[in-house]
Formats: structure tokens, sequence, C-alpha cells
């Protein structure tokens, strides 16, 4: 436990040194007292902490609207999917401090039952062009046929090895989604919002191959008008080098005291 406790401290130590030098004050403040957190035995604060300070590390990129494909010009509906790819495959500038952090979230995850869950169902294989595309559409709606070349784009996301992440909400709940890649430094963001008794809740989010993190939380709002938010759950997640659709069920528990 004590060589655990220095090991820890010694990554961290290396992580402020290269923040201070970035400015990054407030960010450092948060990676120093995680350390201190999981190191003094309280995961939960630890993973809090972070969390945040990988999600303000990251540079972010909106999940692209699929609606927006029904009614936003073809040109500039194709460019934002576009800019979408180009985005998660550029690597971000990096020092380093941010995989200690996801790397100390996920650690500290394990370590307590969170009020979120993900069941991950077998991954099933895109083999097929016409197999990714109809999941692609579903994804990122088309614009009108014959308007732009949108074939294309479908092709090139196929030929670049793009996953479908596949992520189901139930009913009450909301979900506030970041998917970070551990091999760009970059990430993605969306809400995913409660499923109704006659809608389910879906959102597909295509990736390219790669390690990444998905960090959620959930909320909820009760029938006496109580706001109810959860800390982050966190959950690695593996993209392979061929397209396939992967699909994860969140769930939300809440006990009240």
């Amino acid at each position: 436990m004590y060589k655990l406790k220095i090991a820890v401290l010694a990554v961290v130590a290396v992580a402020v040194v290269l923040l201070t030098g970035l400015g990054c004050g407030n960010s450092r403040d948060k990676l120093v007292s995680a350390a201190a957190a999981e190191t003094n035995g309280k995961p939960r604060e630890a993973a809090a902490l972070y969390a945040a300070f990988a999600l303000e590390t990251a540079p972010a990129h909106k999940l692209p609207d699929a609606q927006k494909g029904k009614i936003m010009q073809p040109a500039l509906w194709r460019g934002e999917i576009e800019k979408y790819m180009a985005w998660l495959t550029e690597p971000a500038p990096t020092n380093g401090s941010l995989k200690n952090a996801l790397d100390g979230l996920e650690r500290c995850v394990t370590r307590f039952e969170s009020d979120n869950t993900a069941q991950a169902a077998q991954p099933k294989p895109l083999d097929s062009l016409p197999a990714f595309t109809t999941r692609w559409n579903a994804a990122f709606n088309p614009p009108p046929p014959n308007s732009i070349d949108w074939d294309a784009v479908v092709k090139n996301a196929f030929n670049k090895n793009f996953s479908m992440l596949q992520l189901s909400a139930p009913i009450t709940y909301t979900y506030d989604i970041n998917i970070i890649s551990r091999k760009t430094s970059r990430r993605i963001n969306f809400t995913l919002y409660p499923a109704t008794p006659d809608t389910k809740s879906q959102i597909t989010a295509p990736l390219p191959e790669g390690e990444y993190t998905l960090i959620i939380s959930s909320s909820v709002d009760f029938q006496k008008g109580q706001h109810w938010t959860s800390e982050y759950a966190a959950f690695p997640i593996t993209i392979t080098a061929t397209p396939t659709l992967i699909t994860m069920d969140l769930k939300t528990k809440v006990i009240r005291k």
C-alpha cells in the first residue's frame, strides 16, 4: 500500500509540473486533490475530481444532432459530419496529465458501487458497406436524395473503420455523456434524454478505432420537485480496427436515505 501511494503521488507530481508550465492552476489543484483523496482511501471523492479534471482538460466537440440532417442545407450538414470525423481522428496537443486523470478515474470507480451502470451486448460486426450504411444513416440522418454525394461520406467513414456505439436510456433519467479518446485526447459530448412509454431513447456515436473512456452522470426530477444528480461513472471502451456495432443500455439506481 505504501508503494502504491508513492507511485500515485510520483505520477501526479510530474503532471503538476507540466500543468504549472501551462498555467492550468485550477485544473492542477483538482489533480493533486484527486491523488490525495485516492491515497487516503476516498475513491468517490477522487473519482469526482479525476473526472472533473478530464472534462476540463480534453478539448470537446458536440456530437452532431441527427435531426439536423432533415433540416440543414445538405452541403452544410456534410461539412458538419466531416468536421466531426476529423475531430476524433486528429490528435490534440497533450502533456500526459489527461491520461493520468483517466487512469485514476478508472481505478477509483471500481472501488465503490456506482449509481450508474452500463450493460453491453455482444458486439456485432458491420462487415459490409450496406450494413454499415444502415447504422450510419440512423446516427446521422442523410440529406434528401441526390442533393449531395452522401454515399461518399459514408464510404469514407467505412474505409476509415469507424464503428457505432449505440447508447440507450431508461424511462425517467437524463444522461450527460462524454466520450474521451485516449488515442487523440479529444472528447465528444451529448445529452441522452429519458425514454417514454412510447419512445425508446437512443443515440449512436460513430467512433474510430482506439481506446476510450465513457464518462456519464445522470439526473432525474421527482414528482415533489426534488432534483437529483448522480456522481460520475466511467467505463473503458475498446473500438476495434474493423467496423462494429456496440450497444450499451444505461441503468441508474437511486436509493433515498
